[in-house]
């Protein structure tokens, strides 16, 4: 019995093995692309290369139509778009002279980081021109690289406007609270929306819209109408019929056009999402806007997902007081090669065989368990790195091979004295009190925003705590 046990935890171990090591291929789910369903690592962008990105503040005029009403600017309209919409340029400028100073500069390069960080971006480097205010920033080049480029200069104003007169401004970023990301599941698929949420008084301005002004126009009913037809027919057989025809005719079509609920037009960042109107009065001061299509493809939830989110992002980190363009975008090559992390892989396990070699020489049948036990840890440990989205840079890597080299370390020391509880444990307390204060150097380090210190804190905390919970509950029963 003690016997199959064994062979159980060392069967489960070399699953697990295979896990870290090699992966998880399901061929079924896509037989002409095996593809490993293990979460690959994150790389920082000392790997993989780097976008850089150069944020000008613009110097652009206001665009105007023919009702002096601003339009657009000269970044998004050139001279023949301006002419052919009848537009003219003004001598107004988009940022006045008055707000291009440090304050809008540094406060501008706040809001920016706080998105990046919101956008789960950690290995960035931000920097600012003070004279200018231009803004340079790297990011790593992955899937959500082209997301953040493009929403990062967004102003993150939000407006609600009578949908025919765009000067009529009902709601305003003064009254804007918050935005979140919210779902609905039916049997036809998920549809994802992004909630708005609204302060005290944009809630009673809501309220009052959506049962005033802007109520939703109930429809008569048949009797009413019945009622009216009859009204019409007594009046058609009157002495003076084509008139009150006619007067008839204009004042139902005045009538039907008082009759027609009057729509709001949303603006996000100055940009118009959508235009609805009040099915029932809001009186929680919350507005929800579905986003794209209802679907049942996992990869779309997330995909329409991960856009609201950006938004939502962008509106809860306050607004942008310059207008900004990118004017600077491309890809910067990592001078690290991916040959130059293979050999280094290569070498630690090299050292780590040689290493087991010598632990099972010394130790037999011990040693064997006990190694076996080892590269449960390693592939579990590497499990877990890609699971919690650590991201792996040099300092990382540095941290990894600290980590393999004390928990190599506390199983030499522990296998010894296996067959003495008493002797175990309190060795056991030794290590972990040794354990200490690195542990907490690798706690603080997590919270830094120093990506070199955050990454090798992360690989180090999750190292030391797995190694102290993997002696205790798999390497001391094996080879018990």
């Amino acid at each position: 019995m003690k016997k199959l046990k064994l062979v159980a935890k060392i069967i489960a171990i070399i699953i697990i093995c295979l896990i870290g090591f090699v992966g998880v291929y399901l061929p079924w789910k896509k037989p002409l692309e095996m593809k490993n369903s293990i979460k690959d690592f994150t790389l920082s962008k000392d790997f993989t290369g780097y976008r850089e990105i150069i944020l000008e503040v613009s110097d652009a005029n206001k665009v105007v139509d023919s009702d002096n009403k601003v339009v657009g600017d000269t970044d998004s309209y050139d001279d023949s778009s301006i002419e052919s919409n009848k537009y003219k340029k003004s001598d107004e400028k988009v940022n006045s002279i008055e707000s291009l100073n440090i304050d809008n500069y540094e406060k501008s390069k706040s809001i920016i980081e706080k998105r990046l960080q919101d956008l789960g971006v950690q290995d960035y480097n931000l920097s600012m021109d003070k004279q200018t205010g231009t803004i340079y920033l790297q990011i790593p080049e992955d899937d959500i690289t082209d997301r953040v480029v493009s929403n990062i200069t967004e102003t993150g104003s939000v407006e609600l406007k009578d949908s025919k007169d765009t000067s009529k401004v009902l709601l305003t970023s003064e009254n804007f609270e918050k935005a979140q990301v919210l779902y609905s599941s039916t049997s036809t698929g998920t549809a994802v929306y992004l909630d708005l949420q609204f302060n005290n008084d944009g809630k009673n301005i809501l309220k009052d819209l959506s049962e005033n002004e802007y109520k939703k126009i109930e429809k008569k009913s048949e009797e009413e109408n019945k009622d009216e037809d009859t009204e019409n027919e007594k009046s058609e057989n009157s002495d003076d019929e084509n008139t009150q025809k006619d007067e008839s005719s204009e004042d139902n079509s005045k009538k039907a056009e008082d009759e027609k609920q009057k729509e709001v037009t949303l603006y996000i960042s100055g940009n118009s999402v959508t235009t609805t109107s009040f099915e029932e009065p809001i009186k929680d001061g919350k507005i929800g806007l579905r986003m794209g299509q209802v679907s049942l493809d996992p990869k779309t939830i997330q995909d329409t997902a991960d856009s609201a989110r950006t938004v939502a992002t962008t509106l809860n980190n306050g607004i942008i007081p310059l207008k900004y363009n990118v004017e600077d975008n491309k890809y910067v090559q990592s001078e690290i090669k991916i040959s130059a992390i293979r050999n280094i892989i290569i070498i630690a396990s090299i050292v780590i065989g040689f290493l087991l070699v010598y632990m099972i020489v010394k130790f037999k049948t011990k040693g064997i368990i006990t190694a076996i036990g080892y590269l449960g840890f390693v592939a579990l440990y590497l499990i877990i790195l890609r699971l919690f989205n650590v991201t792996i840079s040099m300092e990382a890597i540095l941290g990894v091979i600290i980590v393999l080299g004390l928990n190599y370390l506390a199983n030499l020391k522990l296998i010894q004295i296996n067959e003495d509880n008493k002797k175990y444990y309190q060795t056991y307390l030794d290590i972990i009190m040794k354990l200490i204060p690195i542990f907490s150097i690798s706690i603080i380090f997590v919270f830094t925003n120093v990506l070199a210190l955050s990454s090798i804190g992360m690989v180090m905390f999750w190292g030391i705590a797995l190694s102290l919970a993997y002696n205790i509950l798999v390497t001391k029963h094996l080879t018990e």
